[in-house]
């Protein structure tokens, strides 16, 4: 009994695997000469109106920039010459810099640090 089943639970999925292979689908090919020249194009019209640039749109941000996954960033230990080194914070929010452990940066700004608030 359960060779029967497999066998025509195999023949339904050939015989349906051969429908989707010869389903009609469009196809390119980029030798045949009229290929693109059948098909008219169309275009959407603009309106004018809507392509303006707005001046808010380029006025700088008042807020400030938050560091975030991926954004590379400088670290250098002040007094020690030769320190400077560039890194990136990692996908779990931390920045790790030789052999200290790992210091959170995602979501800091120029005016916080990793112990809280610069005043």
């Amino acid at each position: 009994m359960r060779q029967v089943t497999a066998h025509i639970l195999i023949l339904f999925c050939l015989l349906w695997f051969s429908a989707c292979r010869h389903a009609d689908v469009e196809t390119f090919d980029a030798y045949e000469e009229d290929s693109m020249q059948t098909r008219e194009l169309q275009f959407e019209d603009l309106d004018p109106e809507n392509r303006a640039i707005q001046a808010e749109w380029l006025a700088p941000s008042t807020a400030d920039y938050k560091l975030g996954v991926g954004d590379q960033v400088e670290i250098e230990i002040l007094s020690v010459e030769g320190s400077l080194s560039s890194t990136f914070i990692m996908p779990d929010g931390r920045v790790y810099y030789d052999l200290a452990g790992g210091v959170h940066a995602d979501g800091l700004t120029d005016r916080t640090r990793a112990g809280g608030t610069v005043d």
